[in-house]
């Protein structure tokens, strides 16, 4: 297999990308099933791109704040098993796991915030989460020492921060 990207050098292709990926976040004007196809299409996006185009969090994450604040419940025990809105949230922190994946970059974390501090998290989504760490930890075995610590410096701090609960 070619170590090849999938994407071009060209950063007026990158620009398109993003502003593509961007609109096509919006909740108010796609529904849930686009917003979670882009949301993958997402992970591979910043897999490729990863330091090459540092500015690409900014926007995206603002994006994926527009789907947090429609379809994240202030709680998840708010939920009703097996109502639409449990069935929506489920997909959306499926989809939005496996980009965090993808894309092993600690700021796409904040997007997940509310539920990483939620102080009694739902058990079913609590396990979505619990096999996420755990994938994404492997995940940062090909990472140099180096970086490892420090990514596990700033998620460690994401936990204990509390000012990150106002």
């Amino acid at each position: 297999m070619s170590n090849k990207k999938f994407l071009s050098h060209d950063p007026q292709y990158r620009r398109f990308l993003q502003s593509f990926i961007i609109q096509n976040l919006d909740p108010r004007r796609n529904g849930l099933n686009v917003c979670l196809e882009i949301i993958n299409f997402l992970g591979l996006y910043v897999m490729e791109v990863g330091n090459e185009y540092p500015t690409y969090h900014t926007d995206i994450i603002k994006a994926l704040e527009n789907i947090q604040s429609k379809f994240f419940p202030v709680s998840t025990n708010d939920l009703v098993t097996d109502s639409q809105d449990d069935q929506n949230f489920k997909m959306l922190l499926n989809a939005l796991t496996n980009m965090l994946k993808m894309a092993n970059r600690v700021e796409l974390l904040k997007i997940l915030y509310p539920i990483i501090r939620e102080k009694e998290c739902n058990y079913r989504y609590e396990k979505i989460l619990s096999g996420f760490c755990r994938d994404w930890v492997r995940g940062l075995n090909t990472l140099e020492s180096r970086d490892q610590i420090d990514i596990f410096n700033r998620i460690f701090n994401i936990f204990t921060d509390k000012y990150l609960d106002d």
